[in-house]
């Protein structure tokens, strides 16, 4: 019988910058930046069209937050919707 078991999502969490994993009243925390949710996304394996189901949002507000500042369409992840592909996705859980 082997001990080796699947990766998963949590395992990977290692990829984020962990004050991106912590609540928003918490000390440290910092806001996630478009490339936090690149990384979550490749992660994860989400597509933009998977991310925004599971936010309920398009996929087109997806790439917004996912374009870099430079860009034009671009626009900052809101800290709710960040949380919740965080659980959705099992980087992070309720205590």
């Amino acid at each position: 019988m082997s001990d080796i078991r699947p990766e998963t999502p949590l395992d990977r969490a290692g990829s984020l910058r962990p004050s991106t994993l912590l609540r928003f009243s918490d000390q440290g925390y910092t806001e996630p930046t478009w490339e936090d949710l690149r990384m979550l996304m490749h992660v994860a394996q989400l597509s933009g069209s998977r991310a925004g189901d599971l936010a309920g949002v398009s996929s087109r507000k997806v790439r917004k937050w996912a374009s870099p500042p430079s860009h034009p369409d671009h626009l900052p992840i809101p800290y709710a919707v960040w949380r919740l592909l965080l659980l959705e996705t099992g980087l992070v859980t309720l205590d």
